[in-house]
């Protein structure tokens, strides 16, 4: 089983267990990378509020989310971090901060295009269930 496979088979498994019994409400970040309009890359981050939460995929994609609690408005402050492989360098390297003040329940996305490269990143910030 290939990475990308592990991948999608722990998520799988984490969305059946949270449907199966006692969950914690988690910040989940799903971000998805697109060249050409073709989606070519999706992760879920999953964390807790007001601690960053970390991923890193093959040695070419880095990405540190972290969401606020949310104030008396219902908005949370947000932001993602997201490292990219610079081909000529041969090592990941900081691209682009993204930040947004939201309401996570509406699952807002926010995208990013990459100048100059067919790459779009779209981040939507939202709530999930995660087992205890």
């Amino acid at each position: 089983m290939n990475g990308w496979n592990r991948i999608a088979a722990l998520a799988a498994t984490t969305a059946a267990l949270a449907a199966s019994g006692a969950a914690k409400e988690v910040v989940a970040f799903q971000i998805t990378l697109s060249e050409g309009g073709k989606m070519i890359h999706r992760s879920t981050i999953y964390g807790d509020y007001d601690k960053t939460a970390s991923v890193e995929m093959a040695g070419k994609l880095k990405y540190d989310a972290l969401a606020k609690k949310p104030g008396k408005d219902g908005l949370s402050e947000m932001s993602v971090k997201i490292y990219m492989l610079d081909e000529a360098e041969g090592k990941v390297k900081f691209l682009k901060e993204l930040t947004a003040r939201t309401d996570l329940a509406k699952r807002t996305p926010i995208e990013y295009s990459v100048p100059g490269k067919p790459l779009k990143f779209t981040v939507t910030p939202g709530l999930d269930k995660l087992p205890e």
